[in-house]
């Protein structure tokens, strides 16, 4: 590569995207060629033609050492949003959880909003990333969060029907009362959705229980969630059910909704 380069070969020229080797390198997590191209003079906030800078792209891409390197390199966090969401945003819905906590290093806030106002946790629901929504929660988003469509996160995830995601919401303390724009709680989608009888369920038991249950047991059931693992949580129920009454009552209680 650098014999071409030093033979004249064209290294500002752009693909069909207009995406140029710094995108490339930025793509492939190749931080060596990153560096290289950012000395020959490339531009580090040129954007292809969605919008994508090469941060964007190494954020999409969960590269975390790229992320760095660009953003010391002087790739701004901040001028990286542009007409896209926020890398923050980025990184939860493309389930990069290693790439969210680098982006709150850099500058990002967890209250931070893409363009149609919906928060990290919005972003990491469409495309079921439990482990993205848990961990979002273990940093502090705010779980009621509303986007300009008045959609809570708890909508989302009944409006995708992923059901793990919803009881992780819930857990942390989600309301089944709030309205979006249109007047629908989350109860009152899940009740409009024939093959989302369990949501139902799950919602309208929670109404129920929920006083009962005590944030220590949220803590441990989400971080059981955030394992995405079943045989985990079999092995929870079978050595703390015993001596955990408020576990004892949460696990009694998602037994109701299954």
């Amino acid at each position: 590569m650098l014999l071409l380069l030093d033979r004249g070969s064209e290294f500002h020229s752009v693909n069909r995207l207009s995406q140029s080797l710094l995108h490339i390198a930025a793509f492939r997590g190749h931080n060596a060629a990153v560096n290289m191209w950012l000395d020959r003079g490339l531009d580090i906030d040129a954007r292809d033609t969605t919008g994508r800078t090469a941060l964007i792209i190494a954020t999409k891409n969960g590269h975390q050492e790229t992320v760095k390197l660009l953003c010391s390199r002087g790739g701004g966090y901040l001028a990286a949003k542009g007409r896209l969401d926020s890398p923050l945003l980025v990184a939860a819905q493309n389930r990069h959880c290693n790439v969210i906590d680098v982006a709150l290093t850099l500058g990002a806030t967890l209250d931070e909003r893409g363009s149609s106002g919906d928060t990290a946790l919005h972003a990491a629901i469409p495309h079921g990333r439990l482990h993205v929504v848990t961990h979002l929660l273990g940093l502090g988003v705010e779980v009621n969060a509303r986007n300009k469509d008045g959609w809570t996160a708890l909508h989302r995830a009944v409006y995708w029907c992923h059901f793990q995601i919803a009881e992780a919401l819930l857990m942390a303390g989600a309301d089944c009362n709030v309205k979006n724009k249109e007047g629908r709680t989350p109860e009152d989608m899940a009740g409009g959705q024939i093959h989302n009888k369990v949501m139902q369920k799950l919602l309208l038991n929670h109404k129920k229980h929920y006083p009962n249950l005590q944030r220590s047991c949220r803590a441990k059931i989400l971080s059981v969630h955030a394992q995405n693992c079943r045989e985990e949580y079999n092995q929870l129920q079978r050595t703390q059910i015993k001596k955990d009454v408020n576990l004892k009552d949460y696990l009694l209680f998602r037994d109701i909704c299954y």
